[in-house]
């Protein structure tokens, strides 16, 4: 996405501040609970040890994604709450919040496998981004999703 008024951020959950994690998680719910319909506690430990990520315009989040160490949801680091508003799609945005997504997980932790759970429609995706299925479907929050990985 070529769009000059776009910024990207990236903290550690303490640095967050009260409005950018609100703004953050109401993009989440926007997302996975009003337009997916999951109906789980988004909001979990795992978002204090992760690094965030995220696209803004005018101060509100377009698109988003959470980096966790190995050893928290994976064996090895993972890209996880990969999102983008309804309103951003089909401009590159994701796109492009991966490709600084798998940036991030190579100078935090090393150039070595990540990890994520994708819903199996966005499979093709994530592969275009060098993941690769390792899992059968399985049903994480009554959605089907495929354990994948790119090995670095």
């Amino acid at each position: 996405m070529k769009d000059k008024s776009v910024q990207w951020h990236v903290k550690l959950f303490a640095m967050l501040s009260p409005d950018e994690i609100y703004d953050i998680l109401s993009l989440r719910c926007a997302v996975f609970t009003v337009e997916q319909k999951i109906l789980c506690q988004d909001p979990d430990d795992l978002d204090k040890k992760a690094l965030h990520l995220w696209a803004s315009k005018d101060e509100l989040p377009l698109s988003y994604c959470r980096i966790l160490p190995a050893k928290t949801r994976f064996e090895e680091p993972s890209i996880g709450r990969v999102c983008t508003a309804i309103e951003s799609r089909g401009k590159g945005l994701a796109r492009e919040l991966m490709t600084r997504a798998i940036s991030l997980c190579n100078e935090h932790y090393g150039e070595q496998t990540i990890s994520l759970s994708s819903q199996v429609y966005l499979q093709d995706f994530y592969e275009s981004l060098g993941f690769r299925c390792v899992s059968q479907p399985y049903e994480e929050e009554g959605i089907a999703h495929v354990h994948m990985r790119n090995t670095a």
